[in-house]
């Protein structure tokens, strides 16, 4: 290695000064008895009840062409990855720290991971199942 005097890093803007260290964040992401703090809450716990009552539907009437014909594993899956992007919201209330963003990222991309293989999975299902008929 060399020594080069007089030689200073560069740091954004053009300047010598170093940034400071500290936390990067704001003091809360959002404040939970703000209008939308509360227009938040609303949707996410109404987006849960819509899957729980999906789910309920889907169960209890399982037995019935209409819900057989929707494969019912699959939009159990479906149901479930929705109720885990609903929940992912969840982590941007309050003081935020590492792990309220990596829980929020996790169940974001969990759900997305899960809604979209399950749907492609059945839909290749169908295809599969449609295209195999022989005609007369």
């Amino acid at each position: 290695m060399d020594y080069f005097p007089r030689r200073y890093p560069i740091f954004a803007g053009n300047l010598t000064i170093p940034p400071l260290d500290g936390p990067i964040f704001v003091d809360r992401y959002l404040e939970q008895d703000s209008t939308l703090g509360y227009a938040i809450l609303f949707f996410e716990v109404s987006g849960l009840l819509t899957c729980a009552l999906d789910l309920f539907v889907t169960v209890w009437f399982r037995h019935l062409t209409v819900v057989r014909s929707q494969i019912i594993s699959f939009s159990c899956l479906i149901i479930f990855g929705a109720a885990l992007g609903f929940s992912s919201s969840f982590f941007e209330i309050g003081v935020p720290s590492l792990s309220s963003c990596l829980g929020g990222m996790w169940f974001y991309s969990l759900s997305f991971t899960i809604i979209s293989v399950s749907i492609s999975v059945k839909n290749t299902k169908l295809g599969l199942i449609f295209n195999a008929k022989t005609k007369l």
